[in-house]
């Protein structure tokens, strides 16, 4: 896993990108105070066994485990995506986020990183 990588090479400010299934490993995300990068709200889970909204709640499901997150949406065609950021924040909010986390998460969070 990254977290042993980051550790056996000294990385000093590991980050997760992507993180799809880094609410399973939350308390080991935690522990070692390395944040996740969540790319791409608005897509369909990888898995067909996955719950249809579960990419929604991730956000939330890391919060609430206290895992330092940023919404962003790298990929194809980034600069016309960028005017989609707000709404990406607003469904984090509907799953679960407060305003106030929702909108951190895509500008104080993002800046951190």
């Amino acid at each position: 896993m990254s977290v042993n990588f980051a550790k056996k090479y000294s990385v000093k400010k590991p980050v997760i990108v992507g993180g799809r299934d880094s609410w399973k490993c939350t308390k080991l995300l935690r522990e070692n105070k390395i944040p996740v990068m969540l790319m791409r709200l608005h897509d369909l889970p990888e898995l067909a066994e996955d719950d249809v909204d579960l990419i929604y709640k991730l956000p939330f499901l890391l919060q609430k485990d206290s895992v330092t997150i940023c919404l962003q949406l790298e990929g194809d065609m980034e600069a016309m995506q960028s005017r989609n950021l707000p709404f990406v924040a607003g469904t984090a909010a509907a799953y679960g986020l407060t305003k106030e986390q929702a909108l951190q998460s895509v500008t104080l969070d993002a800046a951190k990183f």
